[in-house]
């Protein structure tokens, strides 16, 4: 199966790659304690997964009715405490609200302005409150097409955090009563 890291910026594969990953990948519900359970998983599987010298932070938020209140339901540093930086908590909060603006991931809107040609300010995204880079993915329910959250990690070169949000859905979501 392709990975985020196998296409060039600008491919038109990699926005139908970034959609069927954001179709397929669905949670049956969507709660706090799914929440938690999702992020100490991530937590877990980063550290086993990657270099002991590396580390990133995980966030994941949800969306409630009211813009621009979203709720925190987890946040932890994985891996090498020392190398993630103040500018991470940064990251993570202008790639979530990339997400919660676009409907999609923060790497979609990334490739999409980059096909187009386009700065990202044309699509509505302005420094600093918005982070066009691969990192935010949106939590959809099966049975919605709205977002209702955030999974965001920061720490990795942008296609590495997206595609390391990818692979642990693909575990974990299996393991979610239906």
């Amino acid at each position: 199966m392709p990975k985020t890291t196998d296409f060039d910026l600008t491919d038109p594969a990699l926005g139908v790659f970034l959609a069927e990953a954001e179709q397929r990948l669905r949670f049956p519900a969507f709660n706090p304690e799914i929440a938690y359970r999702l992020g100490d998983f991530l937590r877990i599987r980063f550290a086993a997964t990657h270099d002991p010298t590396v580390g990133a932070y995980i966030q994941i938020r949800s969306f409630p009715a009211r813009p621009s209140a979203p709720f925190v339901l987890f946040a932890a540093v994985a891996g090498n405490y020392d190398v993630v930086s103040n500018g991470s908590a940064y990251q993570v909060d202008g790639k979530a609200r990339v997400v919660e603006h676009h409907g999609a991931s923060s790497f979609s809107a990334k490739a999409f302005a980059a096909k187009m040609g386009w700065p990202v300010e044309k699509m509505g995204f302005f420094s600093p409150e918005h982070v066009v880079s691969g990192g935010g993915f949106p939590i959809k329910l099966q049975n919605c097409s709205s977002v209702v959250g955030a999974i965001v990690v920061s720490g990795l070169p942008d296609a590495e955090d997206h595609q390391f949000i990818i692979d642990s859905l693909e575990e974990f979501l299996p393991t979610l009563p239906k």
